[in-house]
């Protein structure tokens, strides 16, 4: 109810008093509101596996993309007889970068005319960095996934 008295100010027992009774008033037997209350169960089931399968096929289609770099990079082992070490070369500047950054802004204050600046960028530095994180290491969402 807490989130029907936000959105009606406190009158939520009203509305779904007057509710029900609207629903009272157009079904007039108990068989009808049984079948009324059966229909509005199967039609939020069917909204629920709805968006399971659509969660479902979201995280295959997020696994299918980290595995298609990974075995990018097998390929380009097994073509060139060694590794790329571009990928490294850039992971290791960013974790770097990131490091950096972060005993920068904890030896230094930010400035207040262009903080929320530097705020947006780290943001984005932690963002990249997580990606390459996952990339090399695996999530433990696609860990869960596999051993399933």
């Amino acid at each position: 109810m807490g989130l029907l008295d936000k959105i009606f100010g406190g009158a939520a027992d009203k509305v779904i008093t007057s509710v029900g009774n609207v629903l009272d008033n157009l079904i007039t037997n108990k068989e009808e509101l049984a079948a009324a209350k059966l229909a509005v169960d199967k039609e939020i089931n069917r909204h629920i596996e709805s968006l399971k399968e659509i969660t479902y096929r979201e995280n295959e289609l997020e696994n299918a993309d980290r595995d298609s770099a990974r075995n990018r990079e097998v390929a380009h082992i097994k073509a060139t007889g060694k590794a790329d070490h571009f990928q490294y070369f850039v992971g290791g500047v960013m974790m770097v970068t990131f490091v950096a950054v972060t005993v920068f802004l904890l030896k230094y204050e930010l400035p207040e005319k262009n903080g929320h600046i530097i705020v947006n960028l780290v943001g984005i530095l932690e963002g990249a960095v997580i990606s390459v994180v996952t990339f090399y290491f695996g999530s433990s969402r696609n860990r869960n996934n596999e051993s399933k």
